[in-house]
């Protein structure tokens, strides 16, 4: 199985050294969007206009 990488950048960069085993590229879609639903989540109103989030695979 391929392995995905999803690195996140706001503030700062985090790169995703580990990564995750899914079957394609259509599971690891369906993984960003959860994974980026939560991260956005947990910055809790710190998203600004003008601050820069993305996350990157």
């Amino acid at each position: 199985m391929p392995r995905y990488y999803f690195n996140v950048t706001h503030e700062h960069t985090e790169i995703d050294r580990v990564g995750e085993e899914l079957p394609d590229k259509h599971a690891a879609w369906k993984e960003a969007t959860v994974m980026a639903g939560q991260t956005l989540q947990g910055i809790d109103g710190k998203l600004v206009p003008g601050r820069e989030w993305r996350m990157e695979s």
